[in-house]
């Protein structure tokens, strides 16, 4: 294979070694992946995709504590990761911290847009986690943050409608220049056209009022 021939050229470049375990992973062969990630993280100890990819070969494992240690150090420093949210949602599943996989798994989604999905996941914590408590703290303003976005949008009374009507090209050139002895300077300049036609619209009745 081209990576074991890239490790025996650099065995102790990094990313060679998170290549060759994710490749392990990838295939089922997780226990000797980890040996891989654990080199990687050697070389390359503060690297955040490096830690959140052995996360992910603990959580294969059922090393879900390990993998929650490992992660939430991450989370407090870069929590708009997709990844990381992922895989510490998982792992805090699997030990039946519920509401705070619902909590990062709702923040995943809100990171992704998909805020009715986020809404969802933000209103289960709620509902579920002790009121007052950190996870319930954070998903409430969860909720309040994506009912922002999500706020119905003001009456516009007016439109404004419109677009380009017309491209005239060289509408007008011109230019000046002078040499002596075949050294000299000119300068040269075109005019394009462009029109544009808006008009300004009542919404409830359909008048225009301006054009």
């Amino acid at each position: 294979l081209e990576i074991e021939n890239l490790l025996k050229i650099k065995p102790d470049d990094p990313y060679y070694n998170e290549l060759k375990a994710q490749f392990l992973l990838e295939n089922g062969d997780v226990e000797e992946s980890i040996k891989y990630y654990k080199r990687a993280l050697e070389l390359e100890p503060n690297q955040f995709l490096l830690k959140i990819g052995y996360a992910r070969a603990l959580n294969a494992i059922g090393e879900y504590k390990t993998s929650i240690s490992l992660l939430k150090e991450i989370y407090t420093k870069d929590p708009n990761n997709g990844r990381l949210l992922r895989e510490l949602a998982i792992a805090y599943s699997n030990i039946g911290e519920t509401g705070w996989a619902s909590l990062l798994t709702a923040e995943r989604y809100a990171l992704y847009g998909k805020f009715k999905n986020a809404m969802l996941h933000a209103k289960r914590v709620l509902g579920t986690s002790t009121h007052g408590s950190i996870v319930w703290l954070k998903a409430e303003d969860l909720v309040l943050e994506i009912e922002n976005i999500l706020k119905p949008l003001l009456f516009a009374g007016l439109i404004v409608e419109g677009g380009i009507v017309g491209y005239d090209s060289n509408t007008n050139s011109g230019g000046f220049g002078a040499r002596y002895f075949g050294i000299g300077v000119n300068e040269m300049y075109r005019t394009d056209q462009v029109t544009v036609s808006l008009r300004v619209v009542a919404v409830q009745t359909g008048e225009i009022l301006l054009s």
